[in-house]
């Protein structure tokens, strides 16, 4: 087995993924890690800064320039905790909601190229591998936090 050959192609799939991704997302002046963002707080907001930066994983380090971003084309709000005044949550503005389904479908088809090409059988082997290989990495810990076991 060639595997600087299978390192180099699970990069070279990450990469074709996230340029056919960018590419869908363009039309809606999304980019995949703000499209990962929008999705985390549709699904999990309102949450605190840190807990959207502990559930990403395009994102490296703090989200908060995107963030940033995101609340100035006002897709993103941010407010006061309900439960601590001092802190501020973020969460999906109006507009924010009205495009999240824009933006799954976007994901939805570049996820159906990966079942069209890979399969379910063989995709949850592939995850279980690459599980085994990320091991207790902050990324193997951010997947766990945002999908569970």
């Amino acid at each position: 087995m060639n595997f600087e050959q299978l390192r180099l192609t699970i990069l070279a799939v990450q990469r074709e993924g996230n340029r056919l991704l960018a590419e869908r997302l363009r039309p809606l002046g999304v980019t995949p890690a703000q499209s990962e963002i929008l999705t985390v707080l549709g699904e999990r907001g309102p949450i605190s800064l840190r807990t959207l930066g502990e559930l990403i994983v395009c994102e490296v380090g703090s989200p908060s320039r995107a963030v940033d971003l995101l609340v100035t084309r006002g897709w993103v709000e941010r407010m006061p905790s309900s439960r601590d005044r001092r802190s501020i949550e973020l969460s999906l503005s109006e507009s924010g909601h009205a495009l999240l389904p824009r933006v799954r479908k976007a994901t939805a088809q570049i996820d159906a190229l990966l079942e069209d090409g890979i399969g379910s059988r063989d995709a949850a082997r592939l995850l279980e591998a690459l599980q085994r290989v990320l091991g207790e990495s902050p990324s193997a810990a951010s997947l766990e936090r945002r999908f569970g076991g």
